[in-house]
């Protein structure tokens, strides 16, 4: 049914049909999940993820490759691109539309800069978006390009589950042709709620209604100093949780009930607001969209995150 629309419909309507092909093939998987319409409903429920249509599966993503707004978006480097990549996905790297030298510390560029990398890349609010990246050399660079449209404001952002690994161990179609790219516009409709700076960190320091969590790897978490931090340990009051953990051993994202039982031992729970950092907001950035999966409504990722805190000796550290 679903190619038949696509067939049925004139090229004036492309870009609609795409649009509306690419919702719908949420449905099957959602269809599975009980009372999936309400996230409030299955917050507490441990069987299911609040928000299914935030991941495609292989077997749907090879389905609609050719839809004209679908944009695939391969996160590994370069190299990995240029070697092979699923047909039609162009390559973005998350450092740039980030502060590379100086005492930004990884945080993203103005918007107007954001937007025009975007543009030139062919993006535009309008499309359907799905990322992937290679779970098992990643650093979450997928969650971090998730959050990034997530606080641009795209309504249309999905994760490939499995991500690369699962896609290349299925035997699924590679390329090694370098999709095309128009030039496009692109304007935010900016969610600065889903945004933690410096400020908004100092400001809710020991806040009993905010919990924080530290992304990073424990032995980061006890001090260990391993990517060039001015100082080792944590923020005061921050929990911890690998981002790894999120991740089995198929590569997917672990199940809804595994996930929630790792966030409540460190008393985390779905009314909870929650402020996530790393050491530069990429793993926390992936940890974001695992929150977002799960329901939680109230969510903002410290893309500074510890080189910036780190950095600033006025401010304590654990």
């Amino acid at each position: 049914m679903k190619e038949d629309f696509m067939v049925k419909c004139d090229q004036s309507r492309g870009r609609l049909a795409a649009w509306l092909v690419f919702l719908l093939a949420a449905l099957p998987l959602a269809a599975t999940q009980p009372g999936c319409g309400s996230s409030t409903e299955l917050k507490n429920s441990g069987e299911a993820y609040a928000r299914p249509e935030l991941l495609i599966s292989t077997e749907e993503l090879s389905e609609i490759l050719n839809d004209p707004a679908l944009v695939v978006i391969d996160v590994r480097p370069k190299e990995a691109y240029d070697a092979e990549h699923i047909p039609g996905a162009v390559n973005l790297q998350w450092t740039r539309f980030t502060h590379l030298l100086g005492a930004k510390f990884w945080q993203l560029l103005p918007l107007w800069v954001v937007e025009l990398h975007l543009g030139l890349s062919g993006i535009t609010i309008d499309d359907a978006i799905v990322l992937y990246n290679d779970q098992e050399t990643g650093w979450g660079e997928d969650g971090r390009f998730y959050w990034m449209f997530a606080y641009l404001g795209q309504p249309n952002v999905r994760v490939l589950n499995g991500g690369w690994n699962l896609w290349t161990l299925e035997g699924r179609e590679t390329t090694t042709d370098t999709a095309p790219t128009g030039l496009t516009r692109y304007r935010a409709e900016l969610r600065p709620e889903l945004l933690a700076d410096k400020s908004w960190m100092t400001g809710h320091l020991g806040d009993p209604d905010v919990r924080v969590i530290d992304s990073r790897s424990r032995e980061e978490y006890d001090g260990a100093v391993l990517y060039g931090e001015a100082r080792g340990g944590h923020i005061p009051g921050a929990r911890s949780l690998h981002w790894r953990e999120t991740i089995g051993p198929d590569f997917k994202i672990r199940p809804a009930s595994e996930l929630r039982e790792a966030l409540e031992a460190i008393d985390v729970t779905g009314d909870a607001e929650v402020a996530l950092y790393c050491t530069g907001g990429v793993r926390s950035g992936h940890l974001y969209f695992v929150l977002d999966l799960l329901g939680y409504d109230r969510i903002r990722n410290y893309d500074g995150s510890f080189w910036e805190w780190a950095a600033d000796t006025e401010l304590p550290i654990e």
